[in-house]
């Protein structure tokens, strides 16, 4: 506390003494505290640590001290008598000052709370989480669930992190570096970045493909992996006139991509499993499925080798599982209300994995895989309007 607003205080209380009472006048006696206070405050006073005891015992302690020192030693029987007077009078007096000095204290230590707390507060909400709306919260926190008793309180660590960046760019960049080191040869682009950070991991229809899938995340080559620094590089240039056309199309352009070996098929579920680490968490149930496909691809190499060998969709067919499965899951996840709505076992293609060893694995592609081919009809039909176009042009 500042000595300044000590001395106001006490000599208001001084001054209020000093009207009601008949005997010697406080500001004659508590003098020295006063001038003491003014040194203390004009630095003249060497600076020595204490600590203030404010307890019940520390109050009397203090005013029996003061008391000691102030107090004249009188021998008469009546002035005995004043002096125990004075004595009251002013031990009443210290206790008010404590009293308020307790009030000062404990207003004091509110204030820089509260301020403590508002900066608390303030870096808690600038992760980015706050920016998400609360449905999609919820159906983030269901997909890091690691039992299937309850949901976690909130989003894994990781992913506030991302959250942390305020554009796309920077968003794809991070979860590049984080990647890296977790072993994944993958190049986030900047469509999947924006889908994370908004919490946009469900799409809208199985017949169109999402930014948010395992067909995004192929194995790239380390000698093909684009340099960072030289798109950033490319942004600076464009001079405040916007970024390039070029560049933009770099950036918004998805890499969906199906494996057509088994090295390639594991590279892409372990890039799969490094970016679920970070959204949801390295324990959280969807997680620990692809976990179990890449521990089961390294058992049974083989067997998945002679599944590329029958058939060259084969890789399609098994992310196309995994992406279904995973629409099917934040279905379940938008429309369930308790842990126990929620069907985790959606996920689980155990049997899937067991057909792949039998060499009975059946599926199909997914939707936006399969180009539309035109029927017979609509050929002919279009055979003739050229024909009828041709013949009126000679």
């Amino acid at each position: 506390m500042e000595p300044e607003p000590l001395i106001l205080l006490l000599t208001d209380i001084f001054k209020e003494y000093d009207r009601t009472s008949e005997t010697v006048k406080a500001c004659t006696v508590l003098r020295p505290v006063i001038e003491f206070l003014w040194a203390a405050s004009k630095h003249l006073l060497p600076h020595v640590a204490f600590s203030t005891d404010r307890s019940d015992s520390g109050s009397r302690w203090n005013t029996t001290l003061h008391l000691s020192h102030l107090t004249p030693v009188l021998s008469s029987t009546g002035e005995n008598a004043l002096v125990s007077s004075q004595s009251q009078a002013q031990t009443d007096l210290w206790l008010n000052i404590s009293d308020s000095l307790k009030k000062i204290s404990s207003s004091s230590t509110a204030v820089v709370l509260n301020e403590a707390q508002g900066d608390e507060g303030s870096k808690s909400n600038s992760n980015g989480w706050d920016k998400i709306p609360d449905r999609i919260q919820q159906i983030i926190l269901k997909l890091s669930s690691t039992s299937d008793e309850s949901f976690p309180t909130l989003p894994t660590a990781t992913y506030l992190q991302v959250l942390k960046q305020n554009k796309a760019l920077g968003v794809s960049m991070v979860l590049n570096v984080m990647l890296s080191t977790m072993g994944c040869q993958v190049e986030i682009t900047t469509s999947m970045a924006s889908t994370i950070k908004t919490g946009n991991f469900r799409a809208n229809s199985l017949q169109v493909s999402h930014p948010f899938s395992i067909f995004n995340v192929p194995y790239v080559d380390a000698s093909q992996l684009s340099c960072f620094n030289q798109t950033e590089l490319d942004l600076f240039q464009s001079e405040g006139d916007g970024i390039p056309k070029d560049i933009v199309k770099k950036l918004s352009e998805n890499k969906f991509k199906s494996p057509t070996t088994s090295h390639l098929l594991r590279h892409q579920f372990n890039n799969w499993f490094g970016v679920l680490q970070i959204c949801f968490g390295p324990k959280a149930l969807i997680t620990q499925e692809i976990k179990e496909w890449i521990n089961h691809l390294d058992m049974h190499e083989t067997s998945y080798d002679a599944g590329f060998k029958n058939d060259k969709d084969f890789g399609a067919k098994v992310l196309g599982l995994v992406d279904l499965t995973f629409y099917q899951l934040c279905d379940s996840c938008l429309r369930a209300k308790h842990p126990e709505d929620v069907d985790f076992s959606l996920i689980s293609l155990h049997s899937k994995r067991f057909d792949i060893i039998q060499n009975c694995f059946l599926a199909n592609k997914p939707a936006y895989l399969i180009t539309a081919t035109p029927s017979p009809i609509d050929t002919e039909d279009d055979q003739c309007q050229n024909d009828r176009e041709n013949k009126k042009k000679n």
